[in-house]
C-alpha cells in the first residue's frame, strides 16, 4: 500500500469513530433493530450505556417498540461477547453517545409523538424534526392512535385526513412556529430553496 492510500485509510478510520449512535446501534446488528429502530433508540437513550442498562418496560416505551423488538435488545446486550464488543468499541474510541443538544425537559411536546406533514416554507421536512426532537418530541412516520400531534404545512396529503378521523390534534405552520419561537422568511428574503427542498406530500 502506497504512502498516499495509507494515509487516506487512516483518515476514514479516524473518521469512523464519530459517527452518530444511531448507526453504531444499527452496526451492532441486534435482531429486530433496523435503521428506524436505531435512530428511535438513540433519540430514547443518550448513551450505549443507558441502552444496555434499559429495561424491557423502558425500551417500550419508545415509540414503535414492542416486546418482541424489546427482549431481543435485553437478550443481546445480557451476551457477555456482545458487551465485550461495545467494550472495545469504547477502548477505540467510537463515539457511544448521543450527539447534539438535549432534548428540552419541558414544553408542549416533550414525551409526545408527532407527525409532520406538507410543506413549512423556509424550513425542510428534517428542519421541523430537529426542531421537535430538541423539545423532546418523539417523530412518527404515520398517524396512528397513538400520535399527539401532527404539524401540517401547507399542501398536506392524506395524513391530515387519518389525523382528523381519529381526533389527533393538528397544529397549523403559524401556530407550530409560534410556539417555537421561529418564524417564516421575511418578504426581503428568498426562502424558495428551502421550502422546496422541505416540499414532501403525505
Amino acid at each position: 500500500m502506497g504512502k498516499k492510500s495509507a494515509q487516506n485509510l487512516m483518515q476514514q478510520l479516524e473518521r469512523s469513530k464519530s459517527v452518530p449512535l444511531e448507526r453504531v446501534i444499527y452496526a451492532l446488528g441486534i435482531r429486530f433493530v433496523g435503521e428506524r429502530t436505531a435512530q428511535l433508540l438513540a433519540a430514547a437513550f443518550p448513551s450505549i450505556d443507558d441502552l444496555m442498562q434499559a429495561s424491557p418496560e423502558e425500551l417500550m416505551k419508545v415509540h414503535e417498540i414492542g416486546e418482541r423488538v424489546a427482549e431481543s435488545i435485553r437478550q443481546f446486550f445480557a451476551q457477555a461477547e456482545n458487551r465485550r464488543l461495545v467494550e472495545r468499541l469504547r477502548q477505540a474510541g467510537v463515539n457511544l453517545r448521543a450527539t447534539g443538544p438535549a432534548p428540552a425537559a419541558g414544553g408542549p411536546f416533550a414525551g409526545k409523538t408527532c407527525v409532520v406533514t406538507g410543506t413549512i416554507e423556509g424550513y425542510t421536512r428534517d428542519d421541523i424534526k430537529m426542531m421537535l426532537r430538541r423539545q423532546g418530541a418523539r417523530i412518527a412516520e404515520s398517524i396512528s392512535k397513538k400520535t399527539d400531534f401532527l404539524i401540517c404545512g401547507a399542501d398536506p396529503g392524506s395524513k391530515l385526513d387519518r389525523a382528523i378521523k381519529l381526533g389527533v390534534k393538528v397544529m397549523d405552520a403559524e401556530q407550530f412556529l409560534l410556539l417555537m419561537g421561529a418564524r417564516r422568511p421575511g418578504a426581503g428574503e428568498s426562502g424558495a430553496g428551502a421550502g422546496g427542498a422541505g416540499r414532501s406530500h403525505g
